[in-house]
């Protein structure tokens, strides 16, 4: 076959094109094919969007039509009646990312509900296993119980090294097994409202521990501990606006946070890490232009999937998670807002301990910014 070459005058304008317009940056090649390969999401409009890149424009709408004429006919599933994926519902959480600005104030203020699966270890009678002998805690009988804590933290937009935070925190214990005789027999009882100043230790119960084991504590007075560093689990302004915002170099930035903090890099752990940002006051912080990055990093994890849809606090949002381990973890979120309203820990699988589907962890919060912490006497 005879090759057939371009008409002088197309060829000039076609190498003056790729030379004037630069290479399409990893953000753009992600979006792209993702719309390209997935079914759309919905929309509360059928106006293009219009995406200039260098001096092209890209109507966006059009692509996506092209990919809904690709897709095969099912009159069974219409395409407008399939349950969207979980990364389509993860990109549309990142186009809505553009409506949320960070705020202004002094103070990030988080309103939190924490409920985590508890093991205590106990003696054949029930009673408590006594401190001295808490070498044998794997051992040991145990009672499992729920901790439920409900607090609010009040802390420097300059993170939790500016001294002024202010905390209130109320434990109260729930069933998982046995009676609340057996819970007071192991020593198990509501605790009264705390009050601390921030940072403060882990506020778990003093004997025990959580099935979920992480490394959440950042202890006051060490000043380079790895986690205090950490721009996830000690998010600041500043530290948020050094973070890149193309999903493939955010990614590997996780990923050295863990390794930073001496955690193994799985799938669990990169959910989890994106979901603590957004627990710890980074939702209150983050600039669009991350909060769309960071949905894009959680859209790009093997294996993230749908599943059901949760109410957390009397907020509703779609549980996406991966599943490692014998363990799902799962974010919380609503794609219309580009909010993570939470994250749950849930045993799967054969597991000698606990049912499938058992809930080891789950928590809900909200960040705003504020000019002022409260008067607590």
């Amino acid at each position: 076959m005879n090759e057939q070459k371009l008409p002088p005058h197309i060829a000039e304008s076609l190498a003056a094109f790729n030379t004037d317009v630069p290479e399409p940056s990893d953000k753009f090649l992600l979006r792209t094919r993702n719309k390209l390969t997935t079914a759309p999401v919905r929309r509360t409009s059928t106006l293009s969007r219009v995406v200039r890149w260098g001096a092209v424009t890209v109507t966006v709408g059009v692509v996506g039509a092209i990919a809904i004429s690709l897709l095969p006919a099912d009159p069974k599933n219409p395409i407008g009646a399939r349950p969207a994926s979980a990364a389509a519902i993860l990109r549309e959480a990142a186009e809505n990312a553009h409506e949320v600005e960070p705020g202004t104030g002094s103070y990030v203020h988080i309103q939190y509900q924490d409920k985590t699966l508890i093991g205590v270890p106990i003696n054949e009678d029930g009673t408590p296993l006594s401190n001295d002998r808490q070498s044998e805690y794997q051992q040991a009988k145990k009672l499992y119980y729920y901790d439920n804590v409900v607090g609010e933290q009040w802390i420097s937009v300059n993170g939790i090294d500016d001294m002024t935070g202010q905390e209130t925190l109320r434990h109260s214990p729930e069933l998982f097994e046995g009676t609340l005789a057996d819970l007071e027999k192991a020593g198990i009882s509501p605790g009264p409202p705390v009050f601390t100043m921030v940072p403060i230790p882990n506020q778990g119960p003093a004997r025990g521990m959580s099935i979920r084991q992480d490394d959440s504590e950042i202890p006051a007075g060490d000043p380079n501990h790895p986690s205090r560093l950490s721009p996830f689990m000690n998010p600041t302004s500043d530290k948020l606006a050094s973070l890149p915002t193309e999903p493939a170099a955010l990614g590997a930035r996780i990923e050295d946070d863990l390794r930073q903090r001496n955690q193994p890099v799985t799938k669990i752990n990169m959910l989890a890490t994106v979901s603590r940002l957004f627990g710890v006051g980074g939702d209150a912080l983050m600039s669009p232009e991350l909060r769309e990055a960071l949905f894009l990093v959680v859209a790009d994890i093997p294996g993230i999937e749908r599943f059901d849809q949760v109410d957390l606090a009397g907020r509703k949002g779609i549980a996406l998670g991966v599943e490692e381990d014998g363990l799902r973890q799962e974010i919380i979120i609503d794609p219309d807002k580009s909010k993570v309203l939470g994250q749950r820990l849930i045993v799967v699988g054969d597991n000698q301990t606990f049912p499938n589907g058992t809930v080891a962890h789950s928590s809900s919060f909200t960040a705003n910014i504020t000019t002022s912490q409260p008067n607590v006497d």
